[in-house]
């Protein structure tokens, strides 16, 4: 076997940052159906510092409206712009696990999900300090 090129720049999650990877393998898989065509192509990428593997997985298909246009995506997830749980010390329990739940969420791309946990969590906290009336809805309203 040859030696592997050292041909792509990828965020490793142990590394934490953008480091050069070798190509490892490579497998296309091309689909051919009038008048719909997908293109799918599998690489495994070895970090050239600590040696983790990463699957991406990139595809291209006859939906997009540049046809040149590649989406991909890594396994695992790349964790360059995730957020990390912070400890609340005198937050109850069950308030904490909902924040977890809404970092969580927020990782994942869960948009509406996470905004829907961040107004329930504000209106627990407020529920928590005894917070009441039409003031905080009036503003959160706003």
């Amino acid at each position: 076997m040859s030696e592997p090129d050292l041909n792509s720049l990828i965020y490793c999650n142990r590394c934490k940052s953008k480091t050069n990877h070798f190509k490892q393998a490579e497998y296309i898989r091309k689909r051919d159906h009038d008048p719909d065509f997908s293109v799918t192509k599998y690489f495994l990428w070895i970090c050239a510092g600590c040696e983790a593997g990463t699957l991406e997985i990139s595809s291209r298909d006859s939906s997009v409206k540049n046809k040149d246009e590649e989406k991909s995506l890594f396994f695992p997830k790349r964790e360059i712009n995730t957020l990390t749980n912070k400890p609340f010390v005198k937050v109850p329990e069950k308030l904490n696990a909902f924040y977890k739940e809404i970092i969580d969420a927020y990782n994942d791309d869960l948009d509406v999900l996470c905004s829907v946990g961040l107004r329930a969590l504000l209106e627990g906290v407020c529920n928590d300090k005894g917070i009441k009336g039409k003031i905080y809805k009036i503003k959160l309203l706003r």
